[in-house]
């Protein structure tokens, strides 16, 4: 059986994405099937399950309205032109399936070969250009939809059908699963939250964490707070903050943007995790893959109390409280830090759950899209 990926986005990263893209990789390597991804990226890839495709690139504009700009034209041109390269290749030509995440990229594969199984993951409900071009894609026989999480499944099956969407949820790795609860009587309490202060424009709630902190801080005072991989932007942001608010040095930490493989060593020397999104419908649609990384890593998961929080991983894995409610914010902290049955209990549940999220499933379910998909006939 031939799966094929069509990114594009340049690969390698270790951003979210190319990680979920690697892992995928891996586990259907693990289960006998051939997974093959076409990328932008350099030529010198020595990766044999990775094939350069081209793309349009440009030099950096210091302006930074152009630059804004100018990479929104570049992104919709490359979902165009890089399904086109792709389709030319005889190795793509051959695949049973071809599975992406570009709506634009999908309807070009769609209309070039018309006979192929085309797999189209959707991590938030489309809108405006997007959102057209998944309904015409609905029509297609041969494209099916795959979404992370069975809030979108129930809204997104609303729109395209019940018969056209499968549930494939966000997945962690196994080199994440280690045994550590002994953090939490550490000296300083440390909380840790991985990621940037922006999600595809949308704002992570940092600040508010932070005022958040600085509160919780002067109630608790063994606490430190840890980001790890922030933009420059936000960094410059927060340290001019903790001047502000008097917060020292040896309560605010912050470390560059480090390799997923060297995740796991990193996070077993904090004491807990953090998801301080806020209320918004984008975020209502996230599944962070962050919240199975803690939980597999037994981190204890601090989480800002918004819906999909809830319904993800729920009050029996985590510690809930509202962005904003510094008082909320002590009081979870707090919790954690004096309640070892209670937090020994949530730790053993979080993994538990985390255990059910493997990438060998998230194939399975790809797979799952086309009931009658037989290896080799189309």
């Amino acid at each position: 059986m031939k799966i094929s990926y069509l990114s594009t986005v340049r690969l390698p990263t270790n951003k979210a994405y190319g990680v979920t893209v690697t892992e995928t990789a891996h586990a259907a390597k693990r289960m006998g099937l051939k997974f093959t991804v076409f990328a932008p990226g350099p030529k010198s890839s020595k990766n044999e399950n990775l094939i350069w495709v081209k793309s349009i690139k440009y030099s950096t504009i210091p302006i930074p309205y152009l630059k804004n700009l100018l990479n929104l034209l570049r992104f919709q041109f490359n979902s165009i032109l890089i399904p086109i390269f792709a389709s030319c290749k005889s190795e793509i030509r051959e695949s049973d399936l071809i599975w992406l995440r570009d709506p634009i990229s999908a309807l070009v594969i769609a209309t070039r070969m018309p006979d192929t199984r085309i797999l189209l993951e959707i991590h938030h409900k489309p809108r405006i250009l997007n959102l057209l071009v998944v309904k015409i894609l609905s029509n297609k026989k041969n494209v099916k939809f795959g979404v992370i999480s069975k809030n979108l499944q129930e809204e997104m099956s609303r729109f395209l059908g019940v018969s056209r969407t499968v549930n494939m949820p966000m997945a962690v790795p196994s080199s994440f699963y280690k045994t550590n609860q002994a953090r939490l009587s550490s000296n300083p309490v440390t909380l840790v939250y991985l990621g940037k202060g922006q999600s595809s424009g949308h704002d992570n709630g940092l600040i508010t964490l932070f005022n958040d902190f600085c509160v919780a801080s002067a109630r608790l005072k063994n606490l430190k707070l840890t980001f790890v991989g922030l933009e420059p932007s936000f960094e410059i942001s927060l340290r001019k903050k903790a001047l502000e608010s008097s917060i020292t040095e040896d309560k605010l930490e912050f470390h560059k943007h480090v390799k997923h493989s060297e995740v796991p060593d990193l996070l077993a020397n904090f004491s807990i995790g953090l998801l301080p999104y806020p209320n918004s419908k984008y975020n209502n649609e996230r599944f962070p893959l962050k919240s199975l990384e803690y939980a597999a890593l037994e981190l204890p998961i601090l989480a800002s109390a918004i819906n999909s929080h809830l319904e993800l991983i729920g009050t029996d894995k985590c510690w809930l409280y509202k962005p904003g409610d510094s008082d909320s914010f002590s009081a979870a902290v707090s919790s954690i830090m004096t309640s070892p049955s209670l937090a020994s209990s949530k730790i053993s549940n979080a993994k538990s759950w985390a255990y059910e999220y493997t990438y060998e499933k998230r194939v399975i379910s790809a797979l799952s899209a086309f009931p009658n998909f037989q290896s080799g006939n189309r």
